[in-house]
């Protein structure tokens, strides 16, 4: 009978915690990660601002995912100032903790501005939403996930990243961060407003993590266009729209 207690007491211990997790997370500092790259990936020009490295992964999950509706809080972001080109491709690094498996999937995000100010919440570009992940390893290996979207056009500083549905539940994943290199990088992240005691709206990763961030794993596949006739009236791949509800609804 005492194995039976025994077992009820785990098994509440688990569901308590499960219940008790926190609005943000992460898998803790490590130097000695290693990544899987796809095969088979697309010879073209890819912008990161990270390393090749990462020593951290963060989620935000429970009440800090409030990213379905605008201003889309519970979102990262990575922000890059380039020439004229267009966007072929997004590539994000993620990893997971203790699962085995993961079914959610995630919506892709490109924003104007983030490089001299924050994202402009109110000018979403581009949506991509549904992208499923495939390579998730567990921690501390890395996996790069790159996922092909309609090409769009950029002259402007812009900001890519997306918003994953974890607010009934602990993380599936974890995004890749890079704390060592040697910096350049525009990470962001989206915090609710009286969420504990964190500053809200767009901030960088240090005001939650507590940790340097020199930019997170984040990167595009881009078509360098600068030599090319300047089209002020770019096209960003669709009707632009300035709520979550109309710009998803034209990936539908």
């Amino acid at each position: 009978m005492k194995w039976l207690v025994s077992l009820v007491a785990v098994l509440a211990v688990g569901l308590f915690s499960v219940a008790l997790a926190g609005p943000y997370s992460s898998l803790g500092y490590s130097n000695e990660t290693v990544v899987i790259e796809p095969e088979g990936r697309p010879g073209r020009l890819e912008v990161a601002n990270h390393d090749g490295t990462f020593e951290d992964a963060f989620c935000w999950q429970g009440a800090g995912c409030v990213g379905s509706t605008p201003p889309y809080y519970g979102c990262f972001a990575e922000a890059f100032d380039l020439t004229y080109g267009e966007v072929n491709g997004i590539s994000i690094w993620l990893t997971r903790g203790g699962d085995d498996s993961f079914s959610s999937d995630l919506d892709i995000l490109v924003w104007d501005g983030g490089v001299l100010s924050s994202p402009e919440d109110a000018s979403v570009i581009e949506v991509f939403p549904g992208a499923i992940p495939t390579n998730v390893p567990m921690w501390d290996t890395v996996g790069r996930n790159d996922f092909p979207v309609t090409t769009f056009t950029i002259h402007d500083p812009f900001s890519v990243g997306y918003y994953s549905d974890f607010a009934g539940t602990n993380c599936d994943w974890f995004l890749a961060v890079d704390r060592d290199g040697a910096g350049g990088g525009h990470p962001w992240t989206n915090v609710l407003p009286d969420l504990e005691d964190l500053p809200d709206g767009w901030v960088t990763p240090d005001q939650v993590w507590g940790a340097p961030v020199a930019s997170f794993g984040i990167a595009i596949d881009f078509t360098d266009l600068s030599d090319a006739p300047f089209d002020d009236d770019y096209d960003h791949g669709s009707d632009e729209s300035s709520t979550w509800a109309q710009v998803k609804a034209l990936y539908r």
